[in-house]
């Protein structure tokens, strides 16, 4: 509710100031943090200023990324590389959602007179960045082995998670970000023969991708895949993207090569 509160209560305050301001205090993009918080001290009424110090700085960043921080990025010079920009890029943060971040929580440790401390935030940010690009490297690792583990002919069982209740059962593929009693409250954990037909990278998407032909659907009749949209039956191909996939989900039949 807090959160919804402080949504409500910036998207005000960006067009209806705190206080009068002059023409070019409207007009004014600041140039640096300092600037940052004068200028977010003219926008913010005491009240918004109250809820904001009544939150967790992580709460109050995240929940403003989309209002108060979208409206940095856009008016702000962020996103146009004015000089507000090139001064986060002189301090090594590249990327107008992280500028925004910072300023966000840069704001509230100001509100609460606590020390901003913008070189340990900017190096705490660097090394969450390069944990992330590590985590993705790994994931991608991992993607690849399995795509390498698979041959054309191979006699893949998945299993899908399908929609009760319906006619032709709607194919979920079991990701690694789903809480599986949930899922199961909702849906049969069904699987599906296939063999492998192609595989490789989908030239748009980037993503890694298996063509694969079914082979059995578990007594159903039909089934409508997820990806491609469709209704199918035994004989027809479809492509199943991996990345996401919990691949403990999938039990290779065929003979080891």
């Amino acid at each position: 509710m807090r959160h919804i509160l402080l949504f409500l209560l910036t998207q005000l305050s960006i067009f209806a100031y705190a206080q009068e301001p002059t023409r070019q205090e409207l007009k004014y993009k600041p140039k640096n943090l300092e600037e940052c918080m004068s200028k977010l001290d003219l926008m913010l009424t005491e009240a918004d200023k109250d809820t904001i110090r009544s939150m967790d700085e992580h709460d109050f960043a995240t929940s403003q990324h989309f209002s108060l921080g979208l409206h940095m990025r856009n008016y702000w010079g962020l996103w146009g590389k004015k000089e507000l920009f090139y001064y986060f890029d002189s301090l090594g943060v590249t990327h107008p959602d992280n500028m925004s971040g910072l300023i966000l929580v840069s704001y509230h440790r100001y509100l609460t007179e606590r020390k901003i401390d913008l070189e340990g935030q900017i190096h705490e940010l660097n090394a969450s960045i390069r944990d992330y690009e590590q985590k993705i490297e790994e994931y991608q690792n991992e993607i690849r082995e399995q795509m390498d583990s698979y041959a054309i002919g191979d006699t893949l069982i998945i299993d899908f998670y399908l929609q009760k209740d319906m006619k032709y059962p709607q194919t979920h593929s079991v990701q690694h970000s789903q809480d599986p009693e949930d899922m199961l409250q909702r849906y049969n954990l069904t699987p599906l023969t296939t063999s492998v037909v192609n595989k490789g990278i989908d030239s748009e998407t980037q993503q890694f991708e298996l063509t694969l032909k079914l082979l059995n659907l578990a007594g159903n009749e039909k089934i409508r895949l997820w990806y491609p949209y469709n209704k199918s039956k035994v004989g027809d191909v479809f492509d199943l993207r991996l990345n996401g996939i919990d691949f403990s989900s999938i039990k290779n039949t065929s003979n080891k090569r």
